[in-house]
């Protein structure tokens, strides 16, 4: 592995680059799912309309089919996750049924934004291990020096303390807590500049 490059990781997982890479293209997939309407008649229709919209999502972003019973299987993960509060499944359904909160077309969106933050978390850790490398101690401590270096004047007191030996396991949390902290300030920029 060449040595690491701090500015390279940053660039890779700007929340520009994040966009262009992964997430426009979750939300191109989902604008192409046209629905015919927000409300179903029956559980039947239901199960049937959010299969065909993951198979639909899966196809637009990785260019291969998903097996009915897979895309079955996730999406009720999907749904039981986001409607959790709600009471899963079921309350989707209901909400399907009666189109309430935006029916169908609240549910779609919801799945969406899982499949596409979900994609965004396996890009983030991809660049990890494949710039950095969870067994690769060089160049951890190595990113930990360059991070110190160049942004001493705006590290935290405690990240101070540390050197980059001691910093280095936790390499991964240093640079996402990082990237979070700046993308705020990155965005107001980008409007003027």
């Amino acid at each position: 592995m060449e040595s690491v490059d701090l500015n390279q990781i940053l660039r890779l997982l700007d929340s520009e680059n994040i966009a262009q890479v992964v997430s426009i293209k979750h939300d191109q997939a989902r604008e192409s799912y046209r629905l015919q309407r927000t409300t179903v008649n029956s559980y039947e229709e239901f199960h049937e309309e959010i299969i065909a919209y993951h198979q639909h999502h899966h196809q637009c972003i990785y260019g291969a089919p998903m097996p009915p019973e897979m895309a079955s299987g996730v999406v009720r993960q999907i749904i039981d996750r986001q409607f959790s509060r709600q009471g899963g499944y079921e309350s989707a359904f209901v909400e399907a049924k009666t189109g309430i909160m935006g029916g169908l077309r609240n549910i779609l969106d919801r799945i969406c934004d899982v499949l596409k933050h979900d994609h965004e978390e396996k890009y983030i850790t991809h660049i990890f291990h494949t710039y950095v490398g969870p067994l690769n101690w060089e160049a951890q401590v190595s990113l930990m020096r360059q991070y110190m270096e160049k942004f001493r004047a705006i590290a935290p007191p405690e990240l101070l303390e540390k050197s980059p030996e001691q910093l280095a396991r936790d390499y991964e949390y240093v640079i996402r807590t990082h990237v979070q902290s700046i993308r705020p300030i990155t965005s107001v920029f980008r409007r003027y500049f």
